[in-house]
């Protein structure tokens, strides 16, 4: 018997994967079937392959990106560069992000999101970085004053996690 007659999988608006590695392509599938779908958390993504541009030309992404209404998102494992552009495509709609990420990510990260020029975030109000060392909060403020990133932001460390709000 199918999930989707188990459950109705058209009404779910919160999901929690718990699964250590979910494999991205079936994320995807379980979408597909989600789209009233609000609040997403899972572990970790794993990809079969490292070429976003590739996954993100796939008929599911495309139709998965076009449907979905996730508003918040929260990833407990680092996320990429790659992985976080692949998510802002996939969530157009996407307000809240909370995820882990790598020192070294986080200003090509915070460039990205932050840039005046990306649109495509605009509706990203918050993000949260999880376990994020306090000489990160410096370093943040400093980079997105430097490179001019945020005209109207707050940031501060909540609990180890770095937050800014827009």
């Amino acid at each position: 018997m199918a999930l989707n007659h188990i459950l109705p999988l058209i009404k779910l608006t919160k999901l929690t994967i718990e699964y250590c590695s979910f494999p991205f392509e079936q994320l995807l599938q379980l979408l597909s079937f989600t789209p009233n779908l609000h609040i997403l958390k899972f572990q970790s993504i794993s990809f079969n392959q490292n070429n976003f541009m590739l996954i993100q030309q796939n008929e599911t992404f495309i139709y998965v990106s076009k449907i979905n209404q996730v508003k918040s998102l929260d990833v407990r494992e680092s996320c990429t560069l790659e992985c976080i552009e692949m998510i802002m495509n996939l969530f157009p709609q996407i307000e809240y992000i909370k995820t882990g990420l790598n020192k070294k990510e986080i200003e090509p990260i915070g460039r990205f999101l932050f840039s005046k020029i990306n649109k495509k975030i605009y509706k990203l109000l918050f993000l949260c970085i999880s376990y994020t060392p306090k000489l990160y909060l410096k370093q943040l403020k400093t980079f997105i004053k430097l490179e001019n990133l945020l005209d109207d932001y707050f940031i501060d460390l909540v609990d180890c996690n770095l937050c800014i709000w827009r």
